[in-house]
């Protein structure tokens, strides 16, 4: 009796494990093997919406060029209805690559028409997911990472199981919870096996030249073999979701239905804030850059100063400004600018004035600016 409860022990002890790494890797691969073809007609349908766009945008921006109002309209609308098409297709396309995995019995035409009813739930779900968990990681890194390993099978949750939003954030927390380390030991080990190929791939680009045509040929051919051979790690991660099911058996997770036009809606906001938020941002360190550099707007009279010391006259005017680069026209008329605030530009002293430190209370801004606006700046510099 003690045996038999022993072994009941080892067989229940052996269940509650995950699949070996490697042993997954070669189950990935065994099945793609299975479906290459499939996969390839995914693939090469991407790399056709993908051609489309980088043929439609430059012909949008040479219609552009010719300043018509009403090619612009029309480029307007052509552009947005290629964008959106592309995002659909995209979508469908994407999926298509999982369900294949899920009905590797069907053909590429059946597969690819099961995605038609499910891009706005997938489009829902994928932005749901994307925005907690770079919001979580955006303030509090390390629940951005747990976060994101619970809710990690999300996407298999609603392709293999039919739950929408939030119900399939929740059901792929049910699958991860008590095997949170191993989903992220395996999560970790593929992303070095991408690491690790990537950084194979771009060695020989160091010799090629950073900008030169090889380059550009050999990143867009070596681009299209990534993405021939990455359904083996979409078939990697289905093997966790797949093992982490029959450990977990029934579900408790009530499958809702998701208001997909709501997370939708609340998404798009979000991503509005965010990308406003970061130009933002952007802008001002850019402006910040520009400005402890010296370069500035040369409207912008504050950033002219009188170019010569208030506090050593005996330092002249011309020793510190270029004469040399006015017209005979231009220095006439700066001379009597600088002569109407009682300063002298060839000794640097206050003359015709009654007050000895007029200099230090004349703002010499104003007269710059007065010559800046009665003369071209660019003539100056």
């Amino acid at each position: 009796m003690s045996e038999n409860t022993n072994e009941a022990v080892v067989v229940k002890a052996s269940k509650t494990k995950l699949t070996p790494v490697f042993k997954m890797v070669k189950e990935a691969i065994e099945i793609y093997k299975n479906n290459f073809s499939k996969f390839l007609l995914m693939i090469l349908c991407s790399f056709l919406v993908g051609i489309a766009m980088l043929v439609l945008f430059p012909l949008g921006l040479f219609i552009a060029g010719l300043h018509s109002i009403v090619l612009s309209i029309i480029l307007g609308v052509i552009s947005i209805a290629v964008i959106v098409l592309a995002i659909y297709f995209s979508l469908r396309l994407k999926m298509g690559q999982l369900l294949i995995i899920k009905y590797p019995e069907e053909s590429f035409r059946e597969v690819y028409k099961r995605t038609s009813g499910l891009v706005m739930k997938y489009l829902a779900l994928s932005l749901l997911l994307g925005l907690i968990t770079l919001g979580l990681t955006l303030l509090f890194l390390i629940p951005g990472l747990i976060f994101g390993v619970f809710f990690s099978l999300a996407i298999f949750a609603f392709l293999f199981e039919d739950y929408e939003g939030y119900s399939a954030l929740k059901r792929s927390k049910e699958l991860v919870k008590d095997y949170w380390w191993a989903v992220f030991g395996r999560s970790l080990f593929l992303g070095l096996i991408i690491f690790a190929l990537q950084m194979i791939i771009s060695l020989p680009m160091e010799y090629l030249g950073e900008n030169s045509v090889a380059s550009g040929i050999y990143g867009f051919f070596t681009g299209i073999v990534v993405s021939i051979i990455s359904p083996i790690f979409l078939a990697y991660s289905y093997i966790i979701f797949r093992d982490l099911k029959k450990l977990k058996g029934e579900s408790k997770i009530e499958k809702k239905k998701a208001n997909n036009g709501l997370i939708l809606g609340v998404s798009m906001v979000i991503i509005v804030l965010l990308v406003c938020t970061f130009l933002a941002l952007f802008l001002s360190v850019i402006k910040k850059s520009l400005e402890a550099k010296g370069i500035n707007s040369f409207n912008s009279t504050s950033n002219l100063e009188y170019p010569g010391s208030l506090e050593n006259e005996s330092q002249s005017f011309g020793e510190q400004f270029d004469w040399s680069s006015l017209t005979p026209e231009q220095k006439q008329e700066l001379e009597k600018i600088l002569n109407a605030q009682g300063i002298n530009p060839a000794s640097n002293s206050a003359v015709n004035s009654e007050d000895p430190s007029i200099l230090e209370n004349t703002n010499t801004d104003n007269y710059f600016e007065d010559y800046t606006n009665t003369s071209n700046v660019e003539e100056i510099k």
